[in-house]
């Protein structure tokens, strides 16, 4: 191929250069330029075809990469090549050798140096090549990844939702408050636009934030009748109690902030640390409506549930009070997309009638 190549590369500088005007030895000189050019065009062109073939490369992208920096060095090889045939015709067969051994050197130089490059675009693609499979298996073991901590995720809540669940079990007639207060949780969370992280340490934060009532005595906690004040006074200590179990696990900080805050007020009225407004975290605030709404609509010893529409009408009137008025319309977005909260709540129409207030008779 190699000689192939270069006799009709050959060829090609032949029939151009013999077109050429050529009376003057200048003239012969600058006639070398586009002869030379002839064979570069020739010879690169072959060349190029036969890599992309063995390749299976784009030939065009084969020239570009490795070739189409050269076409100087062919012109320069064209004026040294004419100032030969001159030197010759002039000065005789010694001519040749001192043209011969200086364009030979740059010859096997350019040569050697394109050979190079080649080996080093070759070495370039291969490393390639393994950095793209190399990519391939860390995405796969980040996959992996993501799946082992989703389940690990899944395990430590149902650890710390049976955790919960022997708190709950102490009331009959707190069942399912877990689940349906973290449920309520996830879709407000959603609704504000939490991110991922902050929305699964919600899920956690909502399902224990009552673990500090484990140290709130039996015959306060299913007292069957309104609490004392006293009683009362006892039984708003088990945020602290909360906060002190879970200070030392290795949890999010949004758990933590949840289990203490979630009986804070946003007009400052609240517990254990008399926070207000945005002094008390997002989260928290969050799980001050799910858990208030869940309450008012359960049955307790002391009093039978109300419906979704009051529990709503009571919430609504102590937004900026009582609740994040953030919180609180995120709430009646949720209600106006779904009536029944991801089936938590009996169906009801989409609209209540002057803000959640019962019809009348």
């Amino acid at each position: 191929f190699d000689l192939g190549a270069l006799g009709l590369a050959g060829a090609a500088a032949a029939v151009v250069f013999t077109h050429m005007p050529t009376g003057t030895p200048m003239q012969q000189i600058f006639a070398g330029i586009p002869a030379a050019l002839a064979y570069y065009v020739v010879n690169m062109t072959l060349m190029s075809i036969v890599i992309a073939m063995n390749e299976g490369r784009n030939p065009f992208a084969v020239f570009k990469e490795g070739m189409a920096w050269l076409w100087a060095h062919y012109v320069v090889y064209g004026v040294i090549g004419a100032g030969l045939a001159v030197s010759y015709d002039h000065l005789g067969p010694v001519t040749v050798l001192l043209f011969a051994l200086p364009v030979a050197t740059l010859w096997l130089g350019q040569r050697g140096y394109v050979h190079r490059s080649r080996a080093s675009v070759v070495e370039l693609r291969r490393h390639r090549d393994d950095l793209q499979h190399a990519n391939r298996r860390l995405q796969r073991l980040l996959d992996e990844k993501r799946d082992l901590v989703g389940r690990m995720h899944q395990s430590y809540l149902s650890t710390i939702t049976s955790l919960a669940r022997t708190i709950e079990a102490k009331d009959p007639y707190t069942g399912g408050h877990v689940e349906r207060v973290a449920k309520l949780t996830m879709l407000l969370a959603d609704e504000l636009g939490l991110p991922e992280t902050q929305r699964r340490a919600a899920e956690v934060g909502a399902t224990i934030h009552d673990i500090g009532k484990i140290g709130v005595p039996d015959s306060i906690l299913l007292k069957p009748s309104r609490l004392s004040d006293e009683e009362l006074a006892i039984m708003r200590r088990h945020p602290e109690t909360s906060s002190y179990i879970v200070g030392e696990l290795d949890v999010p900080r949004v758990v933590k902030e949840m289990v203490r805050s979630h009986h804070e007020r946003y007009d400052g009225a609240g517990y254990p640390d008399g926070l207000s407004g945005e002094e008390i975290p997002l989260s928290a605030r969050i799980l001050a409506v799910a858990d208030t709404l869940d309450a008012i609509t359960s049955d307790r010893p002391y009093r039978p549930a109300r419906t979704l529409r009051e529990a709503i009408g009571e919430i609504e009137s102590l937004a900026g009070r009582q609740f994040c008025p953030a919180v609180v319309s995120a709430l009646d977005a949720c209600l106006e997309r779904d009536a029944s909260l991801g089936g938590l709540f009996e169906p009801r129409p989409k609209r209540f009638p002057a803000r959640y207030a019962a019809p009348a008779a």
